[in-house]
């Protein structure tokens, strides 16, 4: 039941963030909601062993290609590993021009370069890794392109100083 929730909510945040963008004014991601409405279905490759910003940093690689974007790198916790249509990931693009920047990105399933790992452990409420082996993604399909938020061309985070600490929650007393 666990797993059903998880696998959900990978889907739905897509959807919810894209609707809250497009209720204000911003319509360029339109074509997700469709799709989703069209029974595609959308997972989050964010998750990354050694990230903990996931969305603004990567230990993914991005390389500007023809047409578009190649990937390279290892996601984990794919909770819709058996059933996506749609992946939803990021890599760090380290030689753009002004600096690193965060690539987002969409793939469809079919897309050559890519595999799934199964690491399933439903009592560890783990889910399958995706391996991005020179995965491509089309311009249209790339959605953004952020600063890299401290990333070095080199990958590393927070030039010159250690990695941040995590970000904790602070609660009332």
């Amino acid at each position: 039941m666990v797993a059903t929730a998880l696998g959900v909510n990978m889907h739905v945040y897509w959807a919810g963030l894209v609707a809250d963008l497009w209720r204000q004014g911003d319509k360029s991601l339109e074509w997700l909601l469709k799709e989703a409405m069209a029974g595609e279905v959308f997972n989050a490759g964010h998750s990354e062993r050694g990230n903990d910003l996931p969305a603004l940093l990567s230990t993914a690689k991005a390389e500007r290609v023809e047409g578009g974007f190649r990937f390279t790198g290892h996601k984990m916790f794919g909770s819709l590993a058996p059933v996506w249509t749609r992946y939803g990931l990021h890599a760090l693009w380290a030689d753009a021009e002004g600096g690193p920047k965060i690539v987002h990105a969409f793939m469809p399933r079919d897309t050559k370069g890519h595999r799934i790992v199964e690491t399933w452990d439903t009592m560890g409420m783990r889910s399958d890794d995706v391996v991005l082996e020179g995965a491509f993604a089309n311009s249209s399909s790339s959605t953004s392109c952020r600063p890299g938020h401290g990333a070095t061309a080199a990958g590393e985070t927070m030039t010159g100083r250690q990695r941040p600490p995590r970000l904790r929650p602070r609660f009332p007393a």
